[in-house]
C-alpha cells in the first residue's frame, strides 16, 4: 500500500484576493454610510435603524372625516384639541379610501379648492354621501413648539352634504388664520 503524499495548503495571493476585495467593499461601504450619517444628523435612509421614521420631528398633516349629521348647521371652528371635534369619526378605509390618498389630496388643495378636487373628495366618500350624510373634513395639523411640545390644530375644510359642498377657511395652511366661506355646488 502506498502512502499518499499530503501537503499543506497555502494561503497565496489567489486564495486571498477574493476574501480581501470582499473586505474591503465592506469596509468602503461602511465607510461611505458613516461619512453619510454623519452628515444627515444621524439618519441616513440605508443605514437607518428606523428609515420609515425620517421625518421625526417635522411638521405633519393629516385628514379626519367626521360625520356632523345630528349638527347639520355647524360650521366646525378652528380647534387647538382633538378631544372637541364635532360629529362621529367615519372610518375611511370600509369605503376603500386610502388615508394616504385623502391627506395628499388635503395637501395638494392646501385650502385653495377647486371644483375637480372637490368632484374627487365628493367621489371618495360617495357611500355615505348616498345615506343623506352630513361630513365634515379637519386638516389635523401638528408641529413641534419651541419648549419641546407638540401643538396640534384642527381645521375644519370642507362640509359635504348630499347636495352641496361648502369650502370652509379657505386658504387656511400652517401658517396662516385666515378664513372664508365658499360655496361649491
Amino acid at each position: 500500500m502506498t502512502a499518499l503524499a499530503t501537503y499543506p495548503v497555502r494561503q497565496g495571493p489567489l486564495r486571498r484576493r477574493p476574501l480581501h476585495r470582499a473586505g474591503m467593499a465592506v469596509l468602503v461601504v461602511w465607510g461611505v454610510g458613516l461619512l453619510f450619517a454623519a452628515t444627515h444628523k444621524g439618519e441616513f435612509w440605508p443605514f437607518s435603524t428606523y428609515s420609515m421614521f425620517s421625518h421625526a420631528g417635522q411638521p405633519w398633516m393629516r385628514v379626519v372625516i367626521r360625520d356632523v349629521t345630528s349638527t347639520p348647521n355647524t360650521k366646525g371652528a378652528v380647534l387647538d384639541s382633538l378631544e372637541h371635534l364635532e360629529g362621529d369619526p367615519l372610518p375611511l378605509k370600509p369605503l376603500g379610501v386610502l388615508q394616504k390618498d385623502m391627506n395628499r389630496l388635503f395637501r395638494v388643495a392646501d385650502g385653495q379648492w377647486n371644483p375637480e378636487q372637490i368632484r374627487v373628495v365628493r367621489s371618495a366618500l360617495s357611500t355615505p354621501l348616498s345615506r343623506q350624510r352630513v361630513l365634515l373634513a379637519y386638516r389635523i395639523e401638528g408641529r413641534p413648539s419651541p419648549k419641546g411640545r407638540w401643538t396640534v390644530r384642527a381645521v375644519p375644510m370642507l362640509k359635504i352634504s348630499p347636495s352641496e359642498s361648502e369650502v370652509l377657511n379657505v386658504a387656511v395652511s400652517a401658517g396662516s388664520q385666515r378664513s372664508g366661506v365658499q360655496q361649491v355646488h
